[in-house]
This record gives structure tokens, C-alpha cells and sequence, in this order.
């Protein structure tokens, strides 16, 4: 028997092999709570002045939470796992806007608001795909590099 002809790199797209089964296939949910995280997070630090001007607590809250949901998205994006997705920083965040819109926090009753509403549905959103039945989708273990130079030509993916 001869020995196999060494691998050739071309520019066409090939069918999957076994050995490529390592990692989970890519899935649409984790680059979303992703997005969401992040989208959430702007709001938050474009928000951070007008509160610190409020009170220094109220702004450094929503700087940390800002903070939290950087690293969050990014633990997800770079490295998924079960505890990544299932950090209760959006719950608690959500918590304290229903608190913050109800009860007060210092007194008096906020009004909701445009962009405390779309951050609270975004927080809403990572909540229920990190615990909801939509978590059985999201591959725990790393993707293949699926970047455009791997998959669109240089190289075979």
C-alpha cells in the first residue's frame, strides 16, 4: 500500500469530515445574546452620566452593570459554558429596574422610558435564552474558526 498523498489547500469548499465533529455547530442564539449584551451595555453607559449627576451610586451602577455585560458577552463570545450562560447579572438588573419603576429606589417612582425598555426587553432576551428552553440550542464547546478568510476562499473550512 502507498502511503496517503499529503493534504492540498484549494479554494473550494469542502463537505465536513468526521474529524471536524470536535465542536458544536455554530448556533444563531449565542452570537444574538451576544448582541444583546452588548446592546444592553451601551445603553447603560450612555445613561452612566445623567445618573451620576443624580447620585455617584446610582452612576456607578450603572457603570458596573455596563462593565458586567461587556465581560459577560464577551465570556460567552470567546468561551461558552454552562456557567457563562447562566450568570444571573441580567435577572438582578432586571430586578432593580421593575423595583426602580414600582416601589423607588430612593422614594420616587421613575417613568419607564424608551431606552430603559428596549435595555430591560435586550436583558429580557439574555435571560431567556440563558435559562429558558431556547438554552438547549447553544453549543457549549467552542466553534471552528468560521471567520470570512477561512470559509470564503483562502482557506478551506
Amino acid at each position: 500500500m502507498s502511503p496517503a498523498p499529503p493534504p492540498t489547500w484549494t479554494t473550494e469548499p469542502r463537505e465536513p469530515s468526521p474529524a471536524d465533529s470536535t465542536t458544536a455547530e455554530p448556533s444563531l442564539l449565542r452570537p444574538l445574546l451576544v448582541m444583546a449584551a452588548i446592546g444592553s451595555a451601551v445603553i447603560h453607559f450612555a445613561f452612566a452620566p445623567p445618573h451620576l449627576d443624580l447620585a455617584v451610586s446610582h452612576g456607578a451602577f450603572f457603570l458596573t452593570v455596563a462593565w458586567l455585560q461587556v465581560a459577560w458577552a464577551l465570556a460567552v463570545a470567546r468561551r461558552p459554558s454552562t456557567l457563562t450562560y447562566r450568570l444571573v447579572l441580567n435577572a438582578a438588573v432586571i430586578a432593580v429596574w421593575l423595583v426602580s419603576r414600582t416601589i423607588g429606589i430612593d422614594g420616587d417612582k421613575e417613568a419607564i422610558g424608551f431606552p430603559d425598555s428596549v435595555a430591560t426587553a435586550l436583558e429580557a432576551f439574555v435571560v431567556l435564552g440563558s435559562f429558558g428552553p431556547l438554552a438547549r440550542l447553544l453549543p457549549t464547546r467552542p466553534v471552528r474558526d468560521l471567520t470570512a478568510e477561512r470559509c470564503w476562499g483562502r482557506r478551506p473550512c
